[in-house]
């Protein structure tokens, strides 16, 4: 690999320019090692999940397999994460590093990529020599743009990285494909069909994938024009059935996606009407992320209604960037795949379910659509660079281009990242940049009780509940919270609103079972404790504590046999179960002085 000076100036090979864009994205990111886990999806996926927590084993290696209820079907995210959980242990960091070693890799295969397609297509009059510069400020804008952060910060959403990683790896080898057709070599769609299933298994977000291989048919292959010399035409009726190939998988995972996913967790049902008219009216938020910057949260509230006004602007923008860029399609046909890149890509994500917990929009969900974007104005820029006569002007001006690119994203990224240290930090800046947004106060209430801070703690779920007045999270949260304070008759009416509305994720409703029965416990109310524990464990198997508390009854009862039994269990579950194995240890010494004990008349 070289870089090589010419009559214009410096050239670098295309190898260095990946390498520098995957290194700035690492030096971006690399403190993200001394960064924590995120009360939010990083318990449910890591730090409360026994199957991650076990590491790589036959056992937790079939539970990734499976249809598990922790979120919809992506065995290749939890296969990552429990290799992760293999190699570092609990160790925050180490989970931090591989998303960010993903996102380095994301970067230098999408400067190869946009390259490969550069070389195949590029603006009229455009300077060939410029591609690999237009090339790389595709690359520094994926690597070092801010609304990128949640996607690399957050431990969770492994699954964005995973399925860029793929899909580029898919979008590749068809991109491969398509040239050996052109040039009369036999060539096989199985690599890219092979690189998209793991892509549709990290997340079920590139469902779209057969029309955005077409739209690339198009532009940059070239394999639906008709301009003379273009004599590898291939008929639409066959890119149709090549498409088909990857349309079962799509449709496989979507139907998948739609029956797994969690259906009720905690908020209220949402009307077609609304779904329809935020998604519509979220292409303004995106596009605001993308250039502006500014107030990123990691969750915007579902708005109750959304304003005319807004909606109206939203139809008026894609109405107008449609046309227009159907206006360019014959002279400039790059602006129009580019575009519904970005539109088609959005799509799934835009319309929630009927019911469910809901964000407005996400940063996270631009992770591939943006690409679209950035194509569109590397290639405009491409082509108004080239119209410098003046070669060293027209060089300077890319530099200057580029290097403004790398401080203002890079600077407005590592400003980013500063809110990520942690799940305060996270949430003390959502709610500094977002209005009456419930779901984050219960949340920053759990980590203020988790710091032990319960005044704070039981002020912010209130503040929730204020606003959200059903809110099960919040109310099983406060029962929670009055139950660590042992202040158990408070907490029971709280726990019982949380359980009537049967709303909250499994592990979160195992929990205020569990809870509810310690309370009831705690007053002397054994009949009505023992149907919690057992409830609890009916929906998680697995729950140590709750068979440690039945234990407990049990001897209270005089049955140290099911004491035994029942503490042994726990045991068995956690072997560290330091409690567990005292009561242990006790019911075995009761038992054992029972009967050496000489048997007295009634």
């Amino acid at each position: 690999m070289r870089s090589t000076p010419t009559a214009q100036g410096f050239s670098p090979a295309p190898g260095l320019l990946a390498a520098c864009a995957a290194l700035l994205a690492a030096l971006l990111y690399a403190r993200t090692a001394g960064f924590g886990f995120i009360f939010l999806d990083d318990t449910l996926y890591i730090t409360e999940n026994p199957h991650v927590l076990a590491g790589l084993t036959l056992d937790s290696l079939r539970w990734a397999l499976s249809f598990n209820d922790a979120n919809y079907w992506h065995p290749v995210t939890w296969l990552s994460l429990l290799l992760d959980s293999t190699l570092y242990g609990d160790w925050a960091g180490g989970f931090h590093l591989t998303n960010v070693i993903f996102h380095c890799a994301n970067a230098s295969l999408l400067y190869f990529l946009v390259l490969r397609w550069f070389g195949l297509a590029r603006p009229q009059g455009a300077d060939p020599a410029g591609a690999k510069w237009a090339a790389f400020g595709v690359a520094l804008a994926f690597a070092l743009h801010p609304a990128h952060v949640e996607s690399v910060a957050w431990v969770t959403e492994r699954k964005d990285v995973l399925l860029l990683f793929f899909g580029l790896l898919s979008l590749r080898s068809y991109t491969v494909y398509a040239q050996r057709r052109a040039a009369g070599e036999k060539a096989s769609l199985l690599p890219a069909l092979g690189w998209f299933v793991p892509s549709l298994l990290s997340k079920p977000m590139l469902v779209t994938m057969p029309a955005l291989l077409l739209l690339l048919d198009f532009w940059p292959l070239g394999r639906l024009r008709a301009d003379g010399g273009n004599s590898h035409r291939t008929p639409l009726g066959a890119l149709l059935m090549e498409k088909l190939l990857f349309l079962v998988p799509a449709l496989a995972m979507g139907v998948i996606a739609i029956v797994t996913h969690p259906q009720a967790y905690g908020a209220e049902e949402l009307t077609l009407g609304l779904r329809l008219g935020n998604g519509v009216a979220s292409y303004l938020d995106y596009l605001r992320l993308l250039f502006w910057p500014e107030g990123l949260a990691l969750v915007y509230p579902y708005p109750a209604s959304v304003p005319a006004l807004k909606l109206a602007g939203a139809l008026l923008l894609l109405a107008g960037a449609t046309a227009a860029a159907l206006w360019q399609l014959k002279r400039r046909p790059h602006l129009a795949v580019c575009w519904f890149w970005f539109v088609g890509t959005l799509a799934p994500i835009l319309i929630p379910p009927k019911v469910g917990l809901h964000v407005a929009y996400a940063d996270r969900w631009l992770y591939l659509p943006a690409i679209g974007i950035s194509l569109g104005l590397a290639l405009l820029a491409w082509e108004g660079l080239s119209r410098l006569s003046d070669g060293r002007l027209r060089q300077r001006a890319a530099a200057g281009l580029l290097a403004a690119l790398v401080l203002g994203l890079g600077a407005l990224s590592h400003r980013q990242l500063d809110w990520w240290r942690d799940g305060m930090t996270v949430y003390e800046r959502v709610l500094a940049v977002t209005d009456e947004n419930y779901f984050v106060m219960n949340n920053y209430g759990v980590q203020k009780m988790r710091a032990g801070d319960f005044q704070a703690a039981e002020k912010w779920m209130r503040k929730s509940l204020a606003i959200q007045p059903g809110y099960d999270k919040a109310l099983g949260n406060l029962g929670i919270l009055y139950a660590n304070t042992e202040r158990y008759a408070q907490a029971l009416p709280f726990l019982a609103a949380a359980l009537a509305k049967d709303a909250s994720e499994p592990c979160e409703l195992a929990e205020d079972h569990y809870v509810t029965g310690l309370c009831l416990a705690r007053l002397g109310r054994y009949d009505e404790a023992e149907p919690h524990y057992r409830a609890a464990l009916k929906i998680m198997p697995q729950y140590a504590q709750a068979y440690n508390d039945l234990g407990n009854i049990a001897s209270l009862r005089g049955r140290p046999d099911q004491a035994e039994e029942l503490y042994a269990k726990a045991l068995e579950i956690n072997p560290t179960y330091a409690v567990a194995r005292e009561n242990l240890a006790r019911a075995r010494a009761q038992r054992a002085t029972a009967a050496t004990s000489p048997a007295q008349n009634p």
